[in-house]
């Protein structure tokens, strides 16, 4: 499966392999805990990306929650410095 992505006009195809996850989850237990993600296809060219997650997550009292970043595109990325998280907390 491959996904194309235009960039500048030229047609570049994009590798379902050359992605970079993001990942909310509840006590840092993706596989077996609800989690919020998305996956973002990356071209060859590299440059500036963002990526936006957003979903509900039902916490208990005490549980927490991670922020995990997959990057399966074999290049190096960088979390830049002024890069946010935030929640809400409805109800107690």
């Amino acid at each position: 499966m491959c996904v194309c992505v235009t960039e500048s006009g030229d047609r570049v195809q994009v590798r379902l392999r050359d992605s970079v996850k993001a990942a909310i989850c509840i006590e840092s237990l993706c596989q077996s805990n609800l989690s919020v993600e998305s996956v973002m296809g990356v071209a060859a060219a590299g440059g500036t990306f963002s990526m936006l997650l957003t979903g509900t997550l039902y916490l208990q009292a005490g549980e927490y929650v991670s922020v995990f970043v997959d990057n399966a595109t074999g290049s190096a990325i960088s979390i830049l410095q002024d890069s946010l998280f935030s929640g809400i907390l409805l109800g107690i």
